[in-house]
């Protein structure tokens, strides 16, 4: 198959291929009839950013979510980052990333411990007795785990090789392995045995 026409394919599927932003739950009196008070938010969302490629592309994976909890696995995408900001344009993957699913079931309780512990110690701490000693472990918890959820995005960039196989799985077009070549300023090598 011809590169140009390749690419050219390539390039329609990332196009035709809309992650789209979950759609918002009605709230009005007609939907909430006889639910009383209860509110939630459910739906389909993409959490594990893993691989990414700073300005170019990350892999994230499509959950169904509970109140921003992921529980259910569903695909995983390659989402392009694009200036424009009219949402997440991807290209599904064919299997499931598993490192992607891992990394979103990991942060999630980091971030739901690193709000309670913030809470607990601050209310401990400014409460009427001014408890700062009984406050600082549910604050070091907080900055421990604050800490692990940042570090977890920092240290999920992607490598070089490994960039280079997301691009060779989803066929990415030579725009896109030009950019690879200029951002790890190394020699893109493409697999011709495939």
């Amino acid at each position: 198959m011809p590169v140009a026409t390749r690419s050219s394919e390539v390039v329609a599927r990332a196009r035709a291929v809309h992650v789209e932003s979950p759609r918002a739950f009605r709230y009005d009196r007609a939907t909430l009839e006889g639910q009383g008070d209860r509110m939630g938010v459910f739906g389909t969302r993409l959490f594990g950013q893993v691989d990414r490629v700073a300005g170019l592309f990350s892999v994230r994976t499509r959950f169904f979510h509970i109140n921003f909890v992921p529980l259910v696995p569903l695909a995983s995408y390659l989402i392009f980052e694009e200036k424009s900001g009219s949402g997440n344009r991807g290209i599904e993957l064919k299997k499931l990333r598993w490192n992607s699913v891992l990394l979103a079931w990991l942060r999630t309780p980091l971030w739901i411990a690193c709000g309670i512990g913030s809470v607990i110690g601050l209310v401990t701490g400014l409460g009427i007795q001014h408890d700062w000693q009984a406050a600082a472990p549910m604050l070091g918890l907080a900055a421990l785990t604050g800490a692990a959820f940042y570090a977890s995005y920092r240290f999920s960039a992607a490598s070089f090789e490994r960039a280079c196989e997301l691009a060779r799985m989803v066929g990415l077009p030579p725009e896109f392995t030009a950019a690879l070549e200029q951002r790890f300023n190394r020699s893109f090598v493409p697999d011709l045995a495939q």
